[in-house]
Parts: structure tokens; sequence; C-alpha cells
């Protein structure tokens, strides 16, 4: 189920213009969803997962540095404030060409469409080749904190991130009869999705 979500999702991001050197921004809580795109944008494209808790003025900055085209979030119903600061963010940084939210929720003038909408039109078998993937390729961006000065993106390789859940692992001493790991950690930071999901 978990391949088949991923799937699915890295199918719809192909719809959606993604290539190998384009970022997927997303602003998502602690939820499904998130592990599922973390891991669909790393096999298209380039994750870059953002704060929710930023200011827009610094999420405009870091859709900017990644150059994004397309934004992934919960829409007005779900979290309002954080809706009202993204429509602020887009103001500031009109280069995304699409947002996709995690609700029955479209507006077509802003070129917003609803995720799950789209999602169901996909099918659940690859439509990318694993062999295409570069191990050297940038395949996620994460941010810094922003508690000095303005965050930055950091920029991860497949191979990079691969080794850092290996050896996170080996330290963790992980196993698979054992595998089970509960995380605090918010998925926006390195620490959630590679040293502790991806592990």
């Amino acid at each position: 189920q978990l391949f088949h979500n991923v799937n699915q999702i890295a199918n719809l991001l192909i719809k959606c213009g993604i290539t190998a050197n384009k970022a997927v921004s997303y602003i998502l809580p602690n939820i499904p969803e998130n592990y599922f795109l973390f891991f669909a944008a790393q096999a298209v494209g380039i994750a870059n997962p953002i704060s929710p808790n930023l200011p827009p003025e610094q999420i405009a900055e870091l859709l900017q540095m990644a150059e994004s085209e397309i934004l992934i979030s919960t829409g007005p119903h779900l979290s309002p404030q954080l809706w009202e600061n993204i429509l602020k963010s887009v103001k500031l940084y009109p280069g995304l060409k699409k947002i996709l939210v995690l609700e029955d929720y479209s507006d077509p003038k802003q070129n917003i469409e609803s995720f799950y909408t789209q999602l169901t039109a996909q099918p659940i078998s690859p439509l990318f080749d694993e062999k295409d993937i570069n191990p050297e390729a940038v395949c996620a961006y994460f941010h810094t904190s922003g508690t000095v000065g303005h965050p930055k993106l950091v920029e991860h390789t497949h191979w990079g991130s691969l080794h850092a859940a290996w050896t996170t692992g080996i330290f963790a001493q992980y196993q698979r009869e054992n595998a089970v790991v509960l995380s605090g950690f918010p998925l926006f930071h390195v620490s959630a999705p590679i040293a502790e999901a991806l592990s």
C-alpha cells in the first residue's frame, strides 16, 4: 500500500510537469500524505518540505530559492491561518503555476486544484523508471531553522540520504522484527524523514 500511494503521487507530479531537476514544495502537518509525498517527490524530482510555522515572507523566499512551480498544502478549511499565509506568500513569489490542496476545494482562477481529485485519476503503477535515478542527484532540500538570519536551503542527494539513513539504522540497532519507531519530530525537519522514517 505504501508503494501504491507513493507511485500514484509520483505519477501525479509527473502530470504536473515535475522532472528530475524541479522542486516539489509542500507545507503539511504530520500526516501520512506527508511521508508519501516526500518519497514520491524524490522519485521524480526534488522534495522541498517547508515548515508551516514560518511567516509568509520566509515561505516565499524558500519557494523562490527552490524555484518551485508547484505547492501542495492543506486548504482554507483545515488550517485557515496557514492558508492565509500561503496566499500572502504566493503574492510575494509569482513563480508558482499550481497549488494542490488536501481537501475538496478548488479555484481555477488562482490555479488551485484538489489534490485528491487529481490523484484518483492516476494509476498505481509507476510511470517513471527507477534506472533513471542518479544517486549523485539532488533529491531533497531541507531548510535551516531561520533562528539566525533567514532560512537557507540545504541540498541532499539520493546517495547521501541513503547513507545517513543506513548509518542511523546501524547506530540505533533497528531490526526488521523490531522496526516500529514513534517520532515526535516534524516532517520538515531532516531527522524525521531521513534519520527515522527512511532508516
